[in-house]
């Protein structure tokens, strides 16, 4: 999907970058919970994104910030988890095989909020009216 930076997104275009955008996201979660490589960004991405986020329309700016805001919400209530279990195990009050298994229960967890999160961006930002931008103050 090549795109001129100065030319707005059909709304197919903006569909087939969210979708594109979700999937990077969904499969970053998983190289980084499973230790493997995280994946370029889509290729389509790269010519569309734009950090003056100044341009795109007020519920658009407050979708991405409210999803960022979740994301660290959710990366902060995760190490204070992990933390709490690791603890548990040096103090000896759970076992490794606890751990393990408190573990596994915190990924799937993670996954499946993070994959909500992901699907309340995605269906607030395709209900914006891109094509209007916000009002400069």
């Amino acid at each position: 999907m090549a795109q001129n930076s100065g030319q707005p997104l059909t709304d197919e275009q903006f569909d087939t970058l969210l979708v594109e955008l979700s999937t990077h996201h969904k499969h970053s979660l998983e190289a980084i919970t499973t230790g493997g490589i995280r994946p370029a960004p889509p290729w389509s991405a790269t010519s569309s994104t734009d950090d003056d986020f100044s341009k795109l329309p007020d519920d658009a700016k407050k979708a991405l910030a409210d999803n960022l805001e979740d994301q660290v919400a959710l990366l902060a209530d995760d190490k204070k988890t992990i933390v709490g279990l690791l603890l548990q195990v040096h103090k000896k009050e759970i076992t490794q095989e606890q751990l393990d298994e408190k573990l596994d229960v915190r990924k799937k967890e993670d996954i499946d909020a993070f994959t909500a999160l992901e699907n309340k961006l995605t269906e607030a930002l395709k209900h914006q009216d891109m094509l209007t931008p916000s009002p400069r103050t």
